[in-house]
């Protein structure tokens, strides 16, 4: 029997990031067979109230901004809308935005799925960041956690995780998130070209980015994500971004596609992780990655691809060792896309979050 599933998020289409892009392609597959709408806020007045893209309805709430687009809060009104779209299954995302606390607590007549994207306390230098993350998880995030009919976690730490913050321990399912192999994998350009995509904040390791541009000329970084486009590092108060890193801003997630065959190597230092996504596509399009051991990084990356968090001198090293061994970095996509096609099949996630209807 088809059912009508509303997935809530802060930010969708046209916005770039992991959480996005996965809700997205489920939402498309769920299509097929449900009838499936999306409820988003509207953070930029340029974007449309209403539309549908690929068989998904999307809807953008009002909202107030704080922190730069980063945290929003939906104005008045927010739940009625939930209850007007009369979902018979509502799906919410990630435990510290304030849309999932009130359709949790305000949506009526459904079943309550939420999703936990990630796998530990909020990370952030910003101690103000830090303590209020917290405090909304002591609060909002364990009332979500508890009051969810079924909670997907994307690996065994995030089980811990929600087992320790909501202390409850029957009907958590894990579900990695997946990714579909694209049908024609591109050999590296071999031209020292490395990439990042995500959001550009200090959490996502921009920092130790642009300090490795610094030590590392001979390669070309290409940033690719929404935020402040003329980053600059605390420490590096005052010094202009090097000529050898280059932002590029949001752009659509098949030109990021695009643009990671056009790469011989992607850097994705995150201070803390769920799945990434962004590991899982870059894997899957058979590049060599460095990466932080957070999340699921150490499933998909091997060992000696890892950089300690925060550890902008290590990450220099790794990539100066890497300059012009072409047959290193083949090797290594090879083995990231065999892992993903082993461990991370999209197919596998859509049945299983098939089964979660039922």
């Amino acid at each position: 029997m088809n059912k009508k599933i509303l997935h809530i998020t802060t930010h969708f289409h046209p916005f770039i990031g992991g959480l996005e892009n996965m809700v997205f392609d489920l939402a498309q597959a769920q299509s097929k067979k449900n009838e499936v709408v999306i409820l988003t806020l509207k953070h930029d007045k340029l974007l449309l109230d209403e539309e549908i893209i690929n068989g998904v309805k999307i809807y953008r709430f009002p909202c107030l901004t704080v922190i730069k687009n980063q945290y929003l809060w939906p104005k008045f009104g927010f739940s009625k809308k939930i209850n007007e779209i009369n979902p018979d299954v509502v799906f919410t995302h990630t435990r510290f935005f304030a849309t999932s606390f009130f359709a949790q607590k305000n949506a009526k007549n459904c079943k309550k799925i939420h999703v936990e994207h990630g796998q530990d306390f909020v990370k952030s230098k910003n101690i103000f960041i830090k303590i209020m993350a917290r405090i909304f998880d002591q609060f909002f995030g364990k009332f979500i956690l508890k009051s969810s009919d079924k909670i997907v976690v994307l690996g065994e730490e995030g089980s811990s995780f929600v087992k320790k913050l909501s202390g409850r321990k029957n009907d958590i399912f894990i579900i990695p998130n997946g990714v579909k192999i694209p049908k024609i994998t591109k050999k590296i350009p071999r031209k020292n070209r490395a990439m990042f995509f995500g959001r550009i904040i200090r959490e996502k390791g921009i920092g130790e980015i642009v300090e490795a541009a610094k030590k590392c000329p001979n390669w070309q970084f290409d940033i690719y994500g929404e935020g402040k486009q003329d980053y600059k590092i605390t420490r590096g108060q005052g010094n202009k971004i090097r000529n050898n890193i280059k932002f590029f801003g949001t752009v659509a997630h098949q030109v990021i596609q695009e643009k990671i065959q056009e790469a011989d190597l992607v850097i994705l230092p995150s201070w803390s992780e769920g799945n990434s996504l962004a590991i899982l596509e870059a894997a899957a399009s058979a590049r060599a990655i460095i990466a932080t051991p957070v999340g699921q990084n150490q499933v998909i990356v091997s060992p000696n691809w890892i950089v300690p968090v925060g550890d902008h001198v290590l990450l220099s090293q790794k990539l100066k060792e890497l300059e012009g061994r072409w047959d290193t970095l083949e090797r290594a996509g090879i083995e990231n896309q065999e892992r993903v096609k082993k461990n991370y099949s999209f197919e596998k996630m859509i049945k299983a979050y098939e089964a979660l209807l039922v």
